[in-house]
């Protein structure tokens, strides 16, 4: 590269800077533990991997009207994630019930989920199908299981649950419930455990929300003392899946957990780690933080270049190399270059 070429790329920054235009922040990017590098977008695959899934109930320590307690419920498949939750997301446009299971406490889910979620976690609360007789009311009786008490059923807002705080199963802080349209009543509860340190909406959620942008993993994908639950400190992500497990089924009241094949992250074969920091323009979408196998990690913060609404992703592209001086010293210096 000549040395023309790098001084007018300078300029260009330095350029970019003078306007304002250019600003620092973490962002999600797939992160490989066994390299302990980033990934770029083609070095990713996919593969299936079967993974521990749990239902978690997250008490309701604030908003919940008075009486006999409240639970957020929740469905995952990374319970290793589970320590760095900050918030639930909901979907303002589903339809939400608090079913009350006595002795344990009301449990707020999807309308849609609530037959699903009960069957997995309280099987006790529906009626198996009755069989028998051939009028049209014996075989709709006989298409599925019914509530056992369907009087336990009480609606709930979206607005009112926004109101909602929480407190973490495991860890000595309360979240809070925000709004995301990636709540969906596909699968689960309706209601999504959010951490904004993994994941791509979850990192959204987190600069939508400003909650703080929190992964308490290092680049080998072991727990920090950050996380401050006991036992986690120095255990590999994955290694510790069982041992949260088990922590959130002596820490909350709802049972059931399961195995669940999803796709997964993989690194290509035979690619080359990439090791070097860049400059990135904000046109670009977070990536989902994941990695080989896969594994987690919340990219370093970096600068980001602004680019006005309607602008083409063509019109922002380029990579900058990163530089030890500071983005103001390079417009200082470029500025008295004529």
């Amino acid at each position: 590269m000549s040395y023309d070429y790098e001084a007018q790329t300078v300029r260009e920054l330095a350029s970019i800077v003078r306007k304002g235009a250019l600003y620092r922040r973490k962002r999600p990017v797939h992160w490989c533990i066994r390299d302990v590098t980033a990934l770029a977008e083609a070095e990713v695959e996919y593969q299936e991997k079967t993974s521990p899934s749990i239902y978690v109930g997250f008490r309701v320590v604030k908003g919940a009207p008075e009486g006999e307690p409240w639970f957020l419920a929740i469905w995952t498949t990374t319970p290793w994630t589970i320590p760095a939750n900050l918030a639930v997301a909901i979907n303002p446009e589903l339809e939400y019930v608090a079913y009350l299971v006595p002795g344990r406490g009301r449990f707020v889910v999807a309308k849609a989920l609530l037959h699903a979620f009960l069957g997995a976690t309280f099987p006790d609360e529906l009626r198996a199908p009755q069989k028998g007789g051939d009028d049209l009311l014996s075989a709709a009786r006989a298409t599925g299981a019914t509530l056992a008490h369907p009087d336990r059923v009480r609606d709930v807002d979206p607005e009112e649950l926004r109101t909602f705080e929480y407190r973490h199963p495991l860890a000595d802080r309360t979240g809070i419930v925000v709004f995301g349209e990636h709540a969906t009543a596909e699968t689960g509860t309706g209601l999504v455990h959010t951490a904004p340190g993994h994941g791509e909406e979850d990192f959204r959620m987190g600069l939508e929300y400003g909650l703080p942008i929190w992964a308490p993993v290092d680049g080998y994908g072991k727990f920090t003392s950050d996380v401050a639950i006991a036992g986690l400190e120095g255990k590999k992500v994955f290694d510790a899946n069982p041992v949260i497990v088990d922590m959130l089924q002596s820490a909350q009241p709802i049972n059931g957990g399961s195995r669940s094949t999803a796709k997964s992250i993989s690194r290509g074969a035979g690619r080359p780690p990439s090791a070097r920091r860049r400059w990135r323009p904000s046109t670009r979408s977070p990536l989902p933080v994941d990695g080989c196998r896969p594994g987690a990690r919340t990219g370093s913060a970096g600068w980001w270049r602004t680019v006005p609404t309607g602008a083409s992703r063509g019109s922002a592209a380029g990579a900058f190399p990163s530089r030890s001086r500071t983005a103001r010293s390079i417009a200082s210096r470029s500025s008295t270059r004529t």
